[in-house]
């Protein structure tokens, strides 16, 4: 899909800048003026379709080494903020222009295990019709909204995480597919499962573990809902690997481990909250 142009705002060395992209566009300037930042913008963007942005910035050395370097006036948050436009040119059939964006930021004490780990914060999709600007998704902390086809914005609570981006859970395979796949005994399906998902190699005995799990409960009729799912699912896999070893293995741990601290303080700030309307 082409991207018309990218708007650039606390990243790196780019306090904020709107550039318009062709299919083949040349960047020319001195060294150090921000060239390089420009096109790692685009990788970060491509990064967020995938549902890999997070982790990506965590390969740049972090959400301190990504925002914008210079001075902010007071009171202003600490954001990295990116936004992709596709214009009219290239839905020339029926089309209609629109765009993304994405807001990352670091977290509150209480919402990650570091405190620079990188949260996204928001994330929005906007169609353009003439003057009129319509949202069709929109995205804050852990909630996301859609408009549904009757036009109306549905809500949904704890709908992500906060290291991944709405717009890939948007765009992964239906439920009734996964379903169906998983359902099938066949190591096949767990082939094409496995290969959508596009998870490491070293991660194939846990994620076979995940779906056998997911299987039992489903014959038990025991399946619970969110963060409860999550954490059943990832303490189920842990178990499996505790004694086990070998390449990659120490890392999906430390991975896991995490997931699940992340999932446990996602519940537990849940309770709060409910308790507190409940009061």
């Amino acid at each position: 899909m082409s991207i018309s142009a990218i708007s650039i705002k606390g990243y790196r060395s780019v306090r904020n800048t709107h550039v318009n992209i062709g299919q083949i566009s040349t960047f020319v300037g001195a060294n150090g003026v921000g060239k390089t930042n420009l096109y790692k913008s685009l990788a970060l963007l491509q990064a967020a379709a995938a549902g890999t942005v997070t982790r990506a910035i965590a390969a740049e050395g972090g959400i301190e080494s990504v925002l914008w370097a210079g001075e902010r006036k007071r009171g202003d948050p600490a954001r990295l903020c990116l936004k992709a436009h596709f214009d009219e040119l290239f839905f020339s059939e029926g089309g209609v222009p629109y765009t993304y964006e994405i807001e990352i930021g670091v977290p509150q004490p209480t919402e990650a295990a570091f405190r620079l780990e990188p949260m996204i914060k928001l994330e929005k999709i906007v169609m353009v019709r003439g003057s009129r600007k319509i949202t069709m998704m929109e995205r804050k902390a852990t909630v996301v909204s859609l408009r549904n086809a009757d036009g109306a914005m549905e809500t949904f609570e704890n709908a992500v995480l906060s290291s991944e981006s709405a717009l890939a859970s948007l765009t992964e395979m239906p439920r009734e597919r996964i379903s169906e796949l998983i359902a099938g005994a066949g190591a096949s399906s767990l082939r094409a499962l496995f290969a959508r998902a596009q998870l490491p190699r070293s991660t194939h005995s846990a994620f076979v573990v995940a779906v056998e799990t997911y299987r039992m409960m489903q014959q038990q009729g025991d399946i619970p809902l969110g963060h409860a799912f999550t954490r059943r699912m990832i303490q189920k896999v842990l178990a499996h690997h505790q004694s086990a070893d070998g390449e990659g293995l120490d890392q999906l741990h430390r991975l896991l481990h995490r997931l699940e601290g992340e999932a446990a303080r996602d519940a537990a700030r849940r309770f709060v909250e409910e308790s507190l309307v409940a009061a």
